[in-house]
């Protein structure tokens, strides 16, 4: 049996809204796995992002170029914190607070540089747990 499908009726049909810059800003009261998503879906155009605050100091913007949702065992560092608070920082890791779960960025993208793993931009950038990421 080869199924075909139906036809679509042409008069049904919506389109999609054109995506703009803004549409990337990530909302942290968003669950790890909706973000994760997010960061995969707007890839390249128009890229996730979000600033991290520091005490008086420029807000850092930051490309999410890939991340991963943290282990259940790591869950407990959530319990305290607010979404898009700095939960854990070491060498080569850095996890994020959302609405719902952990998600470690593991590749990101500074403004007008390439992107390059999270190790790396760590070793240039002094971040403590508290910090927070906003829109």
């Amino acid at each position: 049996d080869d199924v075909l499908g139906e036809p679509q009726d042409p008069s049904q049909a919506t389109k999609a809204p054109r995506l703009s810059k803004e549409d990337g800003s990530i909302d942290w009261n968003r669950t790890a796995q909706e973000i994760k998503n997010q960061v995969r879906a707007f890839q390249p155009w128009p890229g996730t992002y979000s600033n991290l605050a520091r005490d008086e100091q420029e807000p850092v913007r930051l490309i999410l170029d890939h991340v991963s949702i943290a282990a259940a065992d790591e869950a407990t560092l959530d319990d305290d914190r607010q979404p898009g608070q700095v939960a854990l920082v070491e060498k080569d890791r850095l996890l994020v607070a959302t609405g719902d779960g952990l998600l470690s960025l593991d590749r990101v993208q500074p403004a007008g540089k390439k992107a390059m793993d999270v190790g790396d931009w760590l070793r240039g950038h002094e971040v403590t747990a508290g910090d927070y990421f906003s829109s």
